[in-house]
Parts: structure tokens; C-alpha cells; sequence
């Protein structure tokens, strides 16, 4: 029995003493991933979801203080909007379509503290969208999606919030 508590108690010394001597595992910052496949998911919800409308609904990839990535799949054109305290960058999933940048809202109606939608633009420059394509909308400045081709038009935005 001494022998067996002795045994016990130089294992449990040498553990300890390794367990001691081995490097702590890196901490990872707080980070947010999103595998391919949960990707995909969203955006086949995105899809079993829209609506033949401009205000299609989105799905939500990320959500941080300040920050939000989502995916939006459009089948129509959409209402003109300015972000005035948040720019925008798409990139193009799948499908295609066009996105007029810059220029003035018509018929502009404020819809919260930091937004306001219009009827359309004018004067501003048009994008056309692709999958794989890149587009960054700077914040204060109208956009709107002008076309979306006839199988629609899936994209991921991020909303990048502007210092003051």
C-alpha cells in the first residue's frame, strides 16, 4: 500500500511538474467565423425568403458593435438610399445586375437619424455587378441597385461605420 500511495503521489508530482514547464496555448482574439457552409445556408434562407420586391429581406452573417455583415439576394430593383454615418462594401456572391453610385436622391425622405431613401438618382455613375466584383459606397453617398438580372443577384454587404 506505501508502495501504491508513493507511486501515486511521484506520478502525480512529475504531471504537475510537466504541466508547469509546457507553454500556455495561444489566446485567439475575439474573432467571428463563418464557414462556406453556413454561407450557403444563409443564402438559400435568403432566397426560400425573398419576396418578387425592391425590400427584399437579408440575412445576417456577423453582428459586432458598429458592425454587420449580411447577405442580400435581389430579384428587383431597389429604393435609392444614403448612410450618412456608415459606408458600404458589396461583393457580388453570385448573379448579376447594376448599382448607380453618386449623383443626388430624388424625391429624398429621411427614414431614421442617419438614413434617407429616395425614388431613384441622378446624375450618379453606373456599376455594373458581377459575381466576384467588389464595390465600395462611401458613407453620405446615394446608391441604389438600378438592375438585377433575371437570376437575381446575390451579394454580401458590410456596413463599415465613419468616424466622426
Amino acid at each position: 500500500m506505501r508502495k501504491t500511495l508513493s507511486l501515486i503521489a511521484v506520478t502525480w508530482a512529475a504531471m504537475s511538474a510537466g504541466a508547469t514547464a509546457q507553454p500556455a496555448p495561444p489566446v485567439e482574439p475575439d474573432i467571428m467565423f463563418i464557414s462556406a457552409e453556413q454561407t450557403a445556408a444563409l443564402i438559400a434562407k435568403a432566397k426560400a425568403e425573398r419576396k418578387d420586391t425592391a425590400m427584399a429581406p437579408v440575412q445576417t452573417m456577423v453582428r459586432a458593435p458598429g458592425l454587420r455583415a449580411l447577405v442580400e439576394y435581389r430579384v428587383a430593383p431597389t429604393p435609392a438610399s444614403v448612410h450618412e454615418r456608415e459606408a458600404e462594401l458589396f461583393y457580388v456572391l453570385d448573379g448579376s445586375g447594376a448599382m448607380i453610385v453618386g449623383g443626388a436622391l430624388t424625391d429624398a425622405k429621411r427614414v431614421n437619424p442617419s438614413n434617407i431613401t429616395g425614388t431613384g438618382v441622378s446624375g450618379g455613375v453606373t456599376h455594373p455587378l458581377a459575381k466576384g466584383d467588389f464595390l465600395l459606397v462611401p458613407a453620405g453617398t446615394p446608391h441604389y441597385y438600378a438592375q438585377v438580372g433575371a437570376q437575381g443577384l446575390t451579394v454580401m454587404s458590410l456596413h463599415i461605420p465613419t468616424v466622426p
